[in-house]
């Protein structure tokens, strides 16, 4: 069963394509780069953008290429060994590190919420919306003529 949008959400989608309002967008990690993608793409749309944890893309070619092909292993093998293998895996990567100081009850909020997921749309979205496969937008944001807030976490090295 899907989600269905509230007349309220319809509304607002509505006003922003009429072009009667502009309104604040909001991002992180996936969700920023296609809010990005929006945003150089649409900025008219929007009054502002915050990015959280976001990458404007990849741009030389030979490293977009071995980051797609590192992508496709990564799907092939959550495919393969199942959500949770995923999920004990991602959980080692260094960028989540912080988590593990968590209280034990929210990460194991976290944790869950990860294991909701399926191994196919992992999948998925690693093979059509991976930092590899997205077209890098580090030329396109020199257009941007909205405020943007670009948010990183302390121990994010990237």
């Amino acid at each position: 069963m899907g989600v269905r949008p509230t007349s309220d959400a319809v509304a607002e989608v509505m006003a922003l394509a009429a072009g009667k309002r502009r309104s604040a967008l909001v991002g992180y990690s996936l969700g920023g780069r296609v809010a990005l993608t929006l945003a150089c793409r649409h900025q008219g749309l929007l009054s502002c953008l915050v990015l959280e944890g976001a990458s404007p893309g990849i741009e030389g070619d030979g490293e977009r290429e071995r980051r797609r092909a590192s992508d496709e292993a990564l799907a092939d093998e959550i495919e393969r060994r199942g959500v949770e293998w995923f999920v004990d895996s991602w959980q080692e990567n260094p960028l989540f590190a912080a988590q593990k100081e968590l209280p034990p009850q929210a990460f194991q909020s976290l944790r869950l919420d990860r294991l909701s997921n399926s191994a196919p749309g992992l999948a998925m979205s690693l093979r059509g919306s991976g930092t590899g496969e997205m077209a890098p937008l580090w030329s396109e944001m020199e257009g941007l003529r909205i405020p943007v807030l670009i948010v990183v976490g302390e121990r994010d090295l990237k």
